[in-house]
């Protein structure tokens, strides 16, 4: 009822109160799609980079633990600097050929859609 609250004795008798009594009675559903993208993936000096600011790890353990986790199937190779694709690349058609895939195919056709996915903001849909 009161939306976001910011002040902490306030917090803590609400909180309270629910701790009495526990039982509530919901007046109101609201429903919202939400679009998340997954986040693009890193090349090798980004994901060092990052690794050396948040981890405090050297590149030479940045590189070891990718290589880790591409061994074990979580992650593609690690040390590929490829971040696009050539303009030879039909990615149009590669897509299209996954539109039938049992797991992924409804998302494969989603991409295709202009509005949406890989041609979203690119110019060449």
């Amino acid at each position: 009822m009161r939306g976001h609250m910011f002040d902490y004795t306030c917090v803590v008798i609400i909180y309270e109160m629910c701790v009495q009594e526990p039982t509530a009675t919901v007046t109101k559903v609201r429903q919202q799609e939400k679009l998340k993208y997954p986040p693009h993936p890193l090349n090798t000096i980004e994901l060092e980079k990052r690794a050396s600011r948040y981890f405090r790890m050297s590149s030479e353990q940045t590189m070891k633990v990718a290589e880790d986790l591409y061994q074990t199937g979580f992650i593609s190779y690690p040390r590929t600097e490829t971040d696009s694709f050539s303009e030879r690349t039909d990615l149009r058609a590669i897509v299209q050929e996954q539109g039938g895939h049992p797991i992924w195919g409804s998302y494969a056709q989603r991409l295709l859609d202009p509005g949406e996915g890989l041609w979203r903001n690119a110019g060449n849909g």
